[in-house]
């Protein structure tokens, strides 16, 4: 596996400028067509994926107005409330493992594969996931909370090319400045884009989406934030399948031209909030939101957006003498975290680095009133104030004293960069017994892998997953039935979602759980890991269970079990 500097050097081989000791500068060129991309190599850097921008196509800069309308798996950052500041990242490295392959030559190849695809419109099945016609990412507080209800009624009332105007309600506006707010009530379309300080938190549901009221309400009750509220009219556009658009700039360009916003609208107003909706790739239902003012409709001035981030609420579909460490709470940490309490254990230490968001709702434990805290922190309150088992719990972000504190560490991190971090880098001489704990969509596998001093480790368990008969079986099946189902679904800004059942989460914490009991009676474990499979038509899974020796390929330190029972 290549270093930092080694990949560096490998770029630097193949053509690439060094622009400083993370950054290189290059082109890449199929048939007539050439790119220049900038990629940025981490420090984390193999385990972290590096990131790769667009910088000009056939020599053009100016992407917000030339990218091909019809290029896919390409993501906008919105820098600024000028959509010509935007920067473009392309998404070519996907499910990014550290390897030796994944050298600059690899990056590269799958660069030219991106290019090539676009170019061709021809994607081959494992490197076509689901995207998006339009992704403007913004690091912004303003959010717009949607329910697929109300967006599903809005697409029955609204046809192709139609528009209107709905009631937006939405937290009180903080002034730059001044640092007043927006009076009490007031239709907030009278204050002028430029006045409202965007650093602030602001919080926008319709007043039409039921579902979404009572969560918005719960959470600025919860934040002890003003429930005094502002309204405003808001324009909803639903635009017809032909619209040809890929950039924000784009966008706004073909609302403007096709006169989606007209003068007579937009004369009454000082800013507009609007929402979009249409169908973007393979037919699916995109929206995109943001704040406009009159100048929009001005063609020799600077276009003004303030984006509003969109969250959406999808349809839903007891004795531990020990110091637990629980890394990630999630959907499945969380129920860890929930039954361990229960159970009564002695010290729960639990890190997470993100926080609840709407579409965490439902295979979480928490309810709406946490949005937007920490997870670990949320989940410890939660527990700590709606569970009666006499449990001291400690909660954040610090994954290093959680490592150091527990008796025993359970790792549910879903990310796949993060769990590579801790698998091969933060905790891969660590002594202490870990387990490991990680689903696939639609729950047809869990697997439980449990590493100490007497076993092998972790990539251990990936090659005897390889050479043994019933391992690789499993996983093959696993496969075949993952091939007929939708893996993930795309909510409303884009975001890709695994596909789970709640019940079979409970049902693997509940191994978790037991396992972890059993383990604080004994100081043993009756197996290193656990592999259950789930067929579709079947409500109990069958199970499988084993011993983790060390790997000849692997060479780890670890001694293994059949000598060490």
């Amino acid at each position: 596996m290549e270093t930092k500097k080694e990949i560096l050097a490998e770029f630097k081989r193949l053509g690439f400028s060094l622009i400083d000791e993370n950054t290189v500068f290059g082109p890449i060129t199929f048939g007539e067509i050439s790119i220049e991309v900038t990629i940025c190599i981490d420090q984390d850097f193999p385990f972290k994926t590096p990131i790769i921008f667009l910088e000009t196509i056939s020599g053009k800069k100016e992407l917000y107005k030339n990218i091909p309308y019809k290029w896919r798996h390409l993501d906008e950052w919105v820098l600024s409330q000028n959509p010509s500041d935007s920067k473009f990242t392309i998404c070519c490295l996907h499910n990014w493992v550290p390897r030796e392959k994944n050298n600059a030559r690899f990056i590269c190849d799958r660069i030219y594969s991106w290019l090539k695809s676009n170019i061709t419109e021809t994607w081959v099945p494992e490197e076509d996931l689901p995207t998006s016609k339009i992704i403007p990412k913004q690091g912004t507080a303003a959010r717009l909370i949607l329910s697929n209800e109300f967006i599903e009624s809005c697409m029955k009332e609204l046809k192709p090319k139609e528009k209107k105007l709905y009631k937006l309600i939405h937290s009180k506006y903080k002034f730059k400045g001044t640092g007043a707010t927006s009076r009490n009530g007031v239709v907030s379309n009278k204050y002028a884009l430029d006045d409202i300080d965007f650093n602030s938190p602001y919080i926008y549901f319709f007043s039409g989406d039921r579902e979404t009221r009572s969560t918005c309400l719960d959470y600025l009750n919860i934040k002890k934030l003003d429930t005094e509220l502002n309204h405003a009219d808001s324009l909803v556009i639903r635009l017809p399948s032909q619209a040809r658009f890929k950039t924000l700039y784009q966008l706004l360009e073909y609302l403007r031209v096709n006169e989606y916003i007209s003068s007579k609208l937009i004369r009454e107003y000082n800013n507009l909030p609007i929402v979009v909706i249409f169908r973007g790739d393979k037919g699916r239902t995109e929206v995109v939101s943001f704040l406009c003012d009159k100048e929009i409709l001005n063609r020799n001035g600077n276009m003004k957006v303030q984006m509003i981030s969109i969250d959406t609420i999808p349809k839903r579909q007891t004795e531990i003498g020990l110091n637990v460490g629980l890394i990630g709470v999630g959907s499945l940490g969380s129920n860890v975290a929930r039954l361990l309490v229960n159970k009564g254990v002695k010290t729960l230490y639990m890190s997470d680095h993100d926080m609840l968001k709407p579409e965490n709702l439902g295979g979480h434990i928490l309810p709406s009133v946490f949005l937007y805290a920490n997870k670990a922190n949320a989940v410890a309150n939660y527990l700590m104030h709606h569970l009666v088992k006499e449990t001291e719990i400690y909660s954040g972000n610090n994954d290093e004293e959680v490592f150091e504190k527990a008796d025993l560490l359970v790792v549910t991190v879903g990310d796949n960069e993060a769990f590579n971090i801790l698998a091969f880098n933060k905790l891969q001489s660590y002594e202490k017994p870990i387990i490991w704990a990680w689903v696939s969509p639609h729950n047809i596998i869990h697997k439980m892998v449990i590493t100490s001093k007497k076993t092998g480790c972790l990539n251990c368990f990936f090659l005897l997953e390889k050479k043994n008969e019933t391992l690789r079986h499993i996983n093959e099946k696993a496969n075949e039935e993952l091939s007929k189902l939708d893996i993930s679904y795309i909510d409303l800004c884009g975001n890709p979602h695994t596909v789970s059942f709640p019940e079979r989460m409970v049902e693997f914490a509940a191994k978790i759980v037991a396992t972890i009991s059993l383990y604080a009676k004994t100081r043993r474990f009756e197996f290193d890991y656990l592999v259950d499979y789930w067929d579709v038509n079947t409500s109990i899974p069958n199970t499988f269970t084993g011993l983790l020796n060390v790997e000849n390929e692997c060479g780890c330190e670890g001694k293994g079990r059949e000598n060490n029972v």
